[in-house]
């Protein structure tokens, strides 16, 4: 009991040093509008607040970020404002980071390349998806191997190495407390089967070509490949 109480305060220690951190930012980037609403720039000044990822803070038994794909790790801000933003309707749907490039784009009104992923947040929804998969997540493999799938109500996370998949329902479990896989199998066998005829899609993609970190850093000169293997994303 001693151990655990002590486990819970150091959690909420470093839980209220983050947030701390969130509150900092937060502030500068305050700053940052006011000087630009001073220099009466905001008119013709696009402002993005967004994030790489979460941190989790042992809500699914880990603590820190980049290895998991529950919504603690990967559920990101992202706020776009500014003057040629002012008409832009509030988004509530499931979106993904690859849709942000088509988004910036439809602002600067420019044209978005043939190979682009994504859709733009200022156009309406497309009416279908891919295999009704709305947007996909990973990590890196050699740290965890999961990978997560969103559909209109539900979030499916599988184990590329071979565990028990897990499914959540978005609408009562936005936490992800409750895997409902194991008592609802037909949901889960369907979801499954859409979830890796949407996986084949990717990988046969040019973008989804199974290039490794290495072979991608070949197009770096020696400090980008030093700055990213400082942060981890280069072995």
């Amino acid at each position: 009991r001693l151990y655990d109480k002590a486990f819970e305060e150091q959690t909420r220690h470093t839980k209220t040093k983050y947030d701390q951190n969130v509150r900092a930012v937060d502030a500068e980037v305050g700053e940052v509008w006011k000087q630009l609403e001073a220099l009466d720039m905001l008119d013709n000044t696009i402002v993005i607040v967004t994030s790489d990822h979460g941190e989790a803070f042992h809500e699914h038994g880990f603590l820190g970020h980049n290895a998991t794909v529950y919504n603690d790790m990967i559920w990101i801000p992202l706020v776009v404002a500014g003057g040629p933003t002012a008409a832009a309707p509030h988004s509530t749907r499931l979106v993904s980071t690859v849709d942000f490039f088509p988004t910036i784009c439809d602002l600067l009104q420019t044209s978005v390349p043939d190979a682009g992923m994504g859709y733009s947040l200022l156009q309406p929804a497309p009416h279908s998806v891919p295999f009704g998969v709305h947007a996909f997540a990973q990590p890196d493999y050699t740290a965890n191997p999961l990978e997560a799938y969103w559909f209109d109500r539900y979030k499916l996370i599988r184990d590329a190495w071979g565990a028990p998949v897990e499914v959540y329902d978005m609408e009562l479990d936005h936490d992800e407390r409750h895997d409902i896989a194991s008592r609802r199998p037909a949901l889960t066998d369907y979801l499954l089967a859409r979830a890796m005829a949407f996986r084949k899609l990717l990988v046969d993609s040019p973008e989804g070509d199974a290039q490794t970190s290495k072979s991608r850093a070949a197009d770096l000169d020696q400090t980008e490949v030093d700055q990213l293997g400082a942060l981890g994303y280069l072995e």
